[in-house]
């Protein structure tokens, strides 16, 4: 048989007869002929199945069979179809479930448009069992920091076959987490990633599995926190990995070894309010909460109050630490807020400008000192985090970009981890709302600052926009939660101005948010990401 460009990979263990069958159909039914199946029966030792085996091998010249006489594990078993493969590329289908007829043609052009590809993966569907149907899995463009949290990548798999004989195939003792394992170990070796915005596989999960089942089998789990612990130390990742409350999901917790010096912008009107039933003052609360609710000691705050807060108010406010809280100088009216930001930003002096509003509430100490790990890494130029409206609703999980900008997540429950449990992992998203952005000072002076075209709203979009465009990450993460009561501080109504000006800027990028499906707008059940604003 000529050298195939695909090899799929199955390895056979008991499966479920009707599901076999179906997933039999799923590869014969492909509607390009260029490929091989590596059938791997691990020991099932069930005569019927022997037997269907036989006669599907000598039906069809392309299917490679082989037989261990004894059951060795998901790992032995596809190690052994590994090494039976001949193809380019390695496709990976479990036993029951199915490939969508046209996966491999997709498959195929995805390699032409990007033949230095190393890794391919699609979109999904997975079987629900208590709602008795499939869900839709639509997933992001490459995000290499919500592969650490957890395997969204997952089905349909496709690896370059070299590289992965190089790095040894599966391991032994990943049991579970085993591909998990090796997506990361190829995402560090790998030239190019692609995902193919389009539904490949069918998920038929059985009782017995991970996601039919999360008891099931447990030591998987434990098993995908080694994994990605191991990855961090090879990678020089400073953290530590632990489960998180969702099945299959980590958290992953930098540790810093220093504490570089964080500059907190806070341009600010200095209101008075009410929230949780009690007057308060708002800019006082969060420099208060900067002071003594934050376990960051290596801060400067940086109010820039606009023309109209008293001196007398901004001296109780420098009165809170006098060491490290400073006033500049006033801004004359008209507002602008990138103005603000970057009147602020070149006032301070730290490794790091956070830029934080005037309406925010500490949920937990260790905020900024997350933000911070993340924000080290080389490739990260931004980060965001988890913001709450009083009542505990989310208010912000990211930007998306779908026509114009909005918050994911808007309105939901504070603890709603979301559509693939995206609000419960730290993960690249296109921009970050600038109520609380980290970023490097040498970031923020290599693009400019702020647009001072946008004085009200969508700068910090806009600032993200072009620090992505320098090719660095935008993170956020949900490892850092505050409370932010928006719209009490200021008038949030989009001007057309403002959206003119985008459009100009950015029309490009408008309709193609690379960390949503270009086919599933961003509403409805299925994409529960909130409303927009």
């Amino acid at each position: 048989m000529a050298v195939a460009t695909f090899s799929i990979l199955t390895p056979v263990y008991r499966p479920p007869a009707k599901q076999f069958e179906h997933c039999i159909r799923s590869v014969l039914a492909q509607t390009i002929g260029d490929w091989e199946w590596v059938l791997v029966d691990d020991g099932s030792s069930e005569a019927q199945l022997a037997e269907r085996l036989r006669r599907l091998a000598a039906s069809e010249p392309r299917v490679v069979l082989h037989v261990r006489e004894k059951n060795g594990g998901i790992v032995a078993a596809s190690n052994d179809a590994l090494a039976r493969a001949s193809g380019e590329f390695i496709v990976m289908l479990d036993h029951d479930d199915e490939l969508e007829s046209d996966a491999l043609e997709s498959v195929a052009a995805a390699l032409r448009d990007a033949p230095d590809a190393d890794y391919i993966y699609s979109d999904e569907l997975a079987w629900d069992k208590k709602l008795g149907c499939y869900i839709p899995f639509f997933k992001p463009a490459w995000s290499l920091e919500r592969l650490r949290c957890q395997n969204y990548a997952n089905h349909l798999s496709v690896f370059r076959k070299s590289l992965v004989d190089d790095l040894g195939g599966w391991r032994a003792g990943f049991d579970g987490a085993q591909d998990h394992d090796l997506v990361l170990r190829v995402a560090e070796r790998a030239r190019s990633i692609r995902h193919i915005p389009k539904v490949l596989y069918r998920w038929n999960a059985s009782p017995d599995s991970t996601v039919g089942n999360a008891e099931a089998k447990p030591y998987a789990f434990e098993n995908g926190v080694r994994a990605v612990q191991e990855h961090a130390d090879r990678v020089g990742l400073e953290a530590d990995v632990a489960r998180a409350e969702d099945p299959g999901v980590y958290r992953v917790t930098r540790r810093l070894t220093t504490e570089p010096k964080v500059s907190v912008v806070i341009p600010s009107a200095a209101p008075i309010g009410t929230v949780f039933g009690e007057e308060r003052d708002f800019l006082a609360c969060t420099v208060r909460d900067l002071v003594e609710a934050t376990d960051y000691a290596n801060l400067e705050i940086i109010v820039v109050p606009d023309p109209e807060v008293p001196r007398e108010r901004l001296a109780e406010i420098i009165a809170i630490d006098p060491q490290r809280v400073t006033c500049t100088p006033a801004i004359p009216r008209p507002f602008n807020f990138s103005r603000k930001v970057n009147w602020g930003a070149a006032w301070s002096d730290g490794d790091y400008i956070l830029l934080l509003n005037d309406d925010i509430a500490v949920r937990h100490p260790e905020w900024l000192r997350n933000m911070v790990g993340m924000c080290q890494q080389e490739d990260v130029g931004a980060v965001g985090a988890k913001l709450s409206f009083e009542d505990g609703r989310i208010q912000h999980a990211g930007v998306f970009i779908w026509g114009w900008p909005g918050h994911i997540g808007f309105g939901l429950g504070q603890d709603d981890s979301g559509y693939l449990s995206m609000l419960a992992v730290d993960r690249e998203c296109i921009a970050v709302t600038g109520a609380c952005l980290l970023t490097s000072r040498t970031v923020f002076e290599e693009v400019g600052g702020f647009y001072l075209g946008l004085p009200g709203n969508w700068n910090d979009v806009d600032y993200c926009l072009k620090v992505g465009a320098t090719g660095r990450r935008i993170v956020w993460t949900p490892q850092a939660s505050l409370y932010h009561f928006e719209s009490i501080t200021r008038d949030p109504r989009i001007q057309d101005m403002e959206r003119d000006r985008f459009n100009v800027r950015w029309a490009y990028q408008q309709w193609s948010d690379p960390y949503l499906s270009p086919d599933k707008p961003p509403a409805g059940i299925e994409w529960p990401l909130g409303t927009s604003r």
